[in-house]
């Protein structure tokens, strides 16, 4: 069963998520066209999926329908040594930069068209939690941008946990377990309370209260109140440790709680919240560790709270698209 409103917003969220990623390269490119490591990473970022492809074709058609510029072909091989022109000034960049979201405002998302995935069974928009009761009684909270599918059967109750994080708390039953499944991990239990996170590079458990089994790459361990557990998509690397009990799901509470972890993380958490994209162009920033709670009721605010004190700046490119970025250039 498909929640509307909500599951149109979830589709829209990640279709602006991907048209982001082509819009950080495209501004990268534009002011800097000889900036070989720049096509080295479009060149890569392509090859990865057709959609990205897609994607960036759509962002150049709206580009030059603006009648600023021709497109920026995308680089074919590894590009040959050129000689590199003179950077563009600070603020011509900042033109092209505002030049850039208003070709965003005239419609890329109108020629990408359509989700990036069939809809699921529930989910939640960036306006807010979406609080479900299953059939069996059991409930799930999904945070925003968050996305879950059912399928009970006479064994089972098994749900898939696509993207996000999602709280669950599990009507016992020792004749029909409990399964969630997130990518590669799977997650049994009778009846317990616990929280499961779905991020672009890792997939994260925790127990408030009962136990539960999780399985990865063949291998499995119990987890009890207060612990927690991340698998790392890349390489199923794990990391176990203890976490509050205050400290599992705080989004249900509307707060970000983040300790030393990467700024991209947290620019992904807190963008589930903003009705837009927010772009992240500045590979070094990405990598920049960050500690504190944060509001997502205010997802600029926070973003602001995370960036500021690293140095960093956010800038607003029209009413649904935000740009971070390291220190200033003061050229």
């Amino acid at each position: 069963m498909a929640v509307g409103a909500a599951g149109d917003s979830r589709e829209d969220a990640a279709r602006d998520r991907l048209i982001a990623e082509a819009t950080a390269r495209f501004l990268r490119l534009r002011t800097d066209p000889a900036d070989a490591a720049g096509r080295a990473d479009l060149a890569r970022w392509l090859a990865a999926s057709p959609r990205h492809g897609e994607v960036w074709r759509a962002l150049e058609r709206t580009w030059r329908a603006t009648g600023l510029l021709g497109p920026l072909a995308a680089p074919q091989s590894a590009p040959s040594p050129v000689r590199r022109p003179a950077r563009p000034s600070k603020r011509a960049r900042r033109l092209t930069a505002f030049a850039l979201a208003a070709s965003l405002a005239l419609g890329i998302g109108a020629l990408v068209g359509g989700p990036l995935w069939p809809g699921a069974d529930y989910r939640a928009g960036a306006a807010g939690i979406a609080a479900i009761v299953l059939e069996d009684g059991s409930r799930v909270r999904l945070d925003a941008g968050s996305a879950l599918d059912v399928a009970y059967g006479p064994d089972r109750r098994e749900v898939a946990l696509r993207d996000g994080p999602a709280f669950f708390e599990v009507e016992p039953d020792t004749a029909r377990p409990f399964v969630v499944r997130a990518g590669a991990v799977e997650v049994t239990v009778t009846g317990t309370a616990f929280a499961i996170d779905v991020s672009a590079s890792e997939v994260g458990v925790s127990v408030e209260h009962g136990g539960v089994r999780v399985v990865s790459a063949g291998r499995s361990a119990l987890l009890a109140p207060g612990e927690r557990m991340r698998i790392a998509k890349a390489d199923g690397a794990v990391v176990r440790d203890r976490v509050p009990l205050s400290a599992i799901g705080p989004w249900r509470r509307g707060r970000l709680l983040v300790e030393d972890r990467a700024l991209s993380e947290v620019v992904e958490a807190v963008e589930r919240h903003f009705a837009g994209a927010i772009i992240l162009g500045d590979g070094a920033m990405a990598e920049r560790r960050v500690t504190g709670v944060f509001d997502l009721g205010d997802p600029e605010r926070a973003l602001r709270a995370a960036v500021e004190p690293l140095g960093g700046e956010i800038r607003r490119l029209g009413p649904w698209l935000l740009m971070v970025s390291g220190p200033s250039d003061p050229r």
